[in-house]
């Protein structure tokens, strides 16, 4: 967790390709109670990078922040709002990356808390319907399932 305070890019970039590593495969660990105050730690740091001028640590500490949509671990539900907020500043990133892992991350809301979609659907559909004619074919691949999971 201290690496997320250096000013190397590279130790940066290390640290969160292993990070998202880890909350692939242990995303349910980390919900332990002995690991909570860990997961309590590193949601908050996800988001604020979310905003960091390389677009490499933009994408892993998006994609980070997602593995833990599907599970609702009680860290992310407590950050829900600002993660919604900063996910609605990506939206018009200019990394392909970035921008599919927000499509990424609208399709696991759609699918375990469509209720804080709801406010913001008109606004979420246009940009769906937007990203599904994306020239980036893996982006639109996300998009579209969005439409599949709205309907589930």
């Amino acid at each position: 967790i201290e690496c997320l305070n250096s000013q190397d890019q590279f130790l940066l970039q290390g640290t969160f390709d292993a990070l998202k590593k880890i909350c692939e495969d242990s995303k349910d660990s980390l919900e332990d109670d002995r690991l909570a105050g860990a997961l309590e730690t590193l949601i908050p740091k996800f988001i604020q990078f979310f905003s960091h001028p390389q677009p490499k640590i933009r994408s892993l500490s998006l994609s980070c922040a997602n593995q833990f949509i599907s599970n609702q671990s009680r860290a992310f539900m407590t950050h829900i709002e600002e993660f919604l907020q900063a996910l609605f500043a990506l939206a018009e990133d200019s990394s392909k990356e970035v921008v599919k892992n927000v499509c990424t991350a609208f399709v696991l809301l759609v699918e375990v808390r469509v209720d804080v979609l709801l406010p913001h659907m008109a606004n979420i559909i246009e940009y769906i319907l937007l990203r599904t004619q994306d020239c980036d074919e893996a982006t639109a691949l996300e998009a579209c399932e969005f439409w599949l999971s709205l309907c589930d």
